[in-house]
């Protein structure tokens, strides 16, 4: 057996019971290799038993996987967000101050051959925009001077970052980490703590519990995620407020932006959360 095959094989193994399972293969290829040959696609294909059309239409759907070996080997890749969200807050004046620092433009590499400029339509991190990643870390609240303090501290030889600069995934941090159909995983990686805390103040405060934790989610500034940023506490405490012995919580899970896949990403792979 190849070794790519063999590669292949581990990832499609490691991918079982996974929602994702071409999308984790995928990636480890790409993590693995610096790219993603030709050769990979018949393999992945026959152990997810789907077509060669699929895993194609993946990879040219998903510009941050390349498929040439010139694409691997010494640069340094700089994925910009161009969501809605990131583009109402400044990534086009961030995008123009890239392409003309570092002489680049999308799809193509550095005149030194240094950098390589990509993006993407969502990180999943709108509350953060702008959004970058450089060599697959992602950056949040990204300006013009953040930006070229993050490229004066790359170093070839010394690929750590600037830990005050790191974006620290809250959202999608058990995102391929877990079974996303166990409860109980979801449980051991921190789940329903948050949860649990709030029963146990109701318990033991009953209505006083409950309005002490509306006050706390009001305090903290929680807003809803559907576009319209929405206060949560104000929510809760119209509900808390409506007389009636049963109330319902209703999940949209419509992903309403465009070439937008954070939703998508939670539902698949930590719907427990929701």
């Amino acid at each position: 057996m190849k070794a790519l095959d063999k590669l292949v094989l581990r990832l499609t193994e490691e991918a079982e019971g996974r929602q994702g399972s071409l999308f984790y293969i995928l990636n480890g290829i790409n993590e693995e290799l610096g790219y993603i040959p030709d050769e990979a696609v018949l393999p992945t294909a026959e152990n997810l038993n789907i077509s060669k059309a699929e895993v194609y239409g993946f990879l040219s759907f998903f510009r941050n996987y390349k498929t040439d070996a010139a694409a691997g080997g010494a640069y340094h890749k700089i994925v910009v967000c161009r969501s809605e969200s990131c583009e109402a807050s400044g990534s086009k004046q961030l995008l123009e101050h890239i392409k003309i620092s570092l002489n680049l433009d999308f799809g193509k590499y550095s005149p030194d051959g240094k950098y390589f400029l990509d993006y993407v339509y969502c990180f999943g991190h709108c509350a953060s925009s702008p959004a970058v990643a450089v060599d697959g870390i992602l950056y949040d609240k990204v300006t013009p001077e953040v930006f070229d303090k993050i490229i004066k501290n790359l170093d070839f030889n010394n690929l750590e970052k600037p830990v005050e600069l790191k974006s620290q995934s809250l959202i999608f941090k058990r995102c391929g980490n877990i079974n996303p159909l166990s409860a109980s995983d979801y449980a051991d990686n921190g789940g329903f703590n948050a949860l649990r805390r709030v029963i146990g103040e109701i318990k033991s405060k009953g209505d006083e519990g409950k309005l002490l934790f509306i006050n706390e989610l009001k305090q903290s500034k929680l807003k809803g995620r559907g576009g319209a940023g929405f206060p949560a506490g104000i929510k809760w405490e119209t509900v808390f407020k409506e007389k009636s012995a049963v109330k319902y919580i209703i999940c949209n899970a419509d992903e309403g932006d465009s070439g937008a896949y954070a939703d998508r990403i939670i539902l698949e792979n930590d719907p427990v959360s929701v």
